[in-house]
């Protein structure tokens, strides 16, 4: 069930880097590798700024875009990290025991 979660997660959100890039490839204009980047900047939520959206139509879309995906993408990394947690839990928790227990 886990993995299955997981392997839906990660599709949903490659799939989202994939409408990113072909969008904004068409509108816009911009290379492949332009595209994809200015994608992944905008789901991460980094934004360098060294590119924008232009035209009318392509701002429209980066609104609604980030609203969607930035959300899809935290509730991804929720699951990874929930799913990390839960596989690594006893051992998070003995050094988070031993952090606790030092003395200065």
């Amino acid at each position: 069930m886990a993995k299955l979660k997981i392997l839906s997660v990660v599709s949903i959100a490659i799939g989202l880097v994939i409408i990113g890039t072909i969008a904004y490839s068409a509108l816009e204009g911009w290379g492949l590798v332009d595209s994809f980047y200015f994608s992944v900047t905008t789901l991460t939520t980094v934004g360098y700024g060294d590119m924008h959206p232009t035209t009318a139509t392509s701002k429209l879309f980066t609104s609604f875009y980030a609203l969607i995906g930035v959300g899809i993408m935290l509730y991804a990394l929720t699951v990874l990290a929930g799913q990390f947690f839960n596989v690594h839990h006893p051992k998070i928790l003995k050094a988070i025991k031993n952090v606790k227990n030092r003395r200065f």
